[in-house]
């Protein structure tokens, strides 16, 4: 009779010593090391010797496992603090992942969101300092995508560091003055400079973002606007965006760029968007008639994916059961689990020691 599981010793004797099980990630499967093995496997990070495939992979093993409550989220985040010198785009693009992860997850838990906040910001600032805002003549394909990536953390995590604020600031009034001058603000950059402006500005920099949706030249440019609008603080800012977008200045199948900006913009804007989704659902029915059944599902993705609780599951299931929606019941289902989901990692973080202010003073 075959055993299904097979015990066997390997020394570490030094802390440059590891063992990285599924080595290149060549099988689809994921592995779950103890404290002691990630301690080791985060040297081997640090110091580049694991290879940028392993060094993804361990990361997005480890986040995978937090979020099926295998694994503490507390030494994912030992784990994540290792990768502050990274500079492979690959790799980054999973340490995003995570941050962006976390951060949703967390959303509604203020103590944790700052805490992460912080941290995020301390691997992204030596991230800035190795990349830059401005495209150098000697940028590789990694530098160039790796500078796309940055940006959009720096909106995410960054947006309050004064230097951060001062050259999105700068960076926007040339755009204001020549929205054509892609040298000083990339088509791709867009979004999140306008982010940053928005999270730290007012009514004047929701307007000067607002018209350049009635100037800008393509669709692509336009989605940009939609895309930030929802990031003002402003709860009135928010509340005049979803009015706005479903008043028909908006291309039907656009509209629910800027609802997503606002849902995913914070508590505030979550609440809102739900609010707006519960009493409004025949206008946005109307409103779309026979367009596709795949906009009325974005839409309502869009007010309330980015919810984290079995109560909130458990409203949203309630809201939509006996409403005349058969082309959008898979949808439903799906966002009602992904809610339900989400709010067991975020059960999974709270009690973690990720609620103490000690676990974080460690990488200060």
């Amino acid at each position: 009779m075959r055993s299904n599981s097979l015990t066997f010793t390997v020394p570490l004797s030094s802390p440059s010593d590891f063992v990285k099980l599924n080595s290149n990630q060549e099988v689809p499967m994921r592995v779950l090391y103890n404290s002691e093995m990630l301690k080791h496997l985060s040297v081997a990070v640090s110091s580049k010797t694991l290879s940028a495939v392993d060094r993804a992979g361990l990361l997005a093993d480890a986040y995978a496992l937090v979020k099926s409550g295998d694994l503490d989220p507390a030494e994912l985040i030992k784990l994540l603090h290792h990768y502050k010198n990274e500079t492979d785009f690959v790799v980054y693009e999973a340490v995003a992942g995570v941050l962006g992860g976390l951060a949703q997850t967390a959303l509604l838990n203020e103590n944790i969101t700052e805490h992460l906040e912080k941290f995020a910001t301390s691997l992204v600032s030596v991230l800035l300092e190795h990349v830059g805002w401005e495209e150098k003549e000697a940028d590789d394909d990694n530098a160039k995508l790796l500078r796309g990536t940055l940006i959009s953390l720096l909106a995410k995590f960054c947006y309050k560091e004064p230097g951060v604020r001062q050259e999105a600031a700068r960076r926007f009034a040339k755009f204001l003055v020549d929205p054509s001058d892609m040298a000083n603000l990339p088509s791709d950059m867009r979004p999140y400079v306008f982010k940053i402006v928005l999270k730290n500005g007012g009514l004047k920099e929701y307007e000067q973002v607002l018209s350049y949706f009635t100037t800008a030249t393509d669709n692509a440019e336009r989605k940009h606007v939609l895309s930030a609008l929802g990031a003002a603080p402003d709860i009135k800012l928010k509340e005049r965006t979803i009015e706005w977008t479903t008043s028909g200045a908006v291309k039907l199948q656009d509209c629910f760029y800027a609802l997503g900006s606002v849902h995913y913009s914070g508590k505030a804007g979550a609440e809102l968007a739900w609010k707006f989704l519960t009493e409004n659902l025949p206008k946005l029915q109307e409103m779309l008639g026979n367009a596709s059944a795949s906009l009325l599902q974005a839409c309502i993705s869009s007010c309330c994916g980015g919810f984290a609780s079995a109560e909130r599951a458990d409203e949203v299931e309630h809201f939509f059961k006996g409403k005349e929606l058969a082309q959008c019941e898979r949808k439903i289902a799906q966002t009602v689990e992904g809610i339900r989901s989400a709010g067991k990692n975020v059960g999974n973080l709270e009690r973690s020691q990720l609620t103490s202010e000690a676990f974080w003073t460690q990488f200060k």
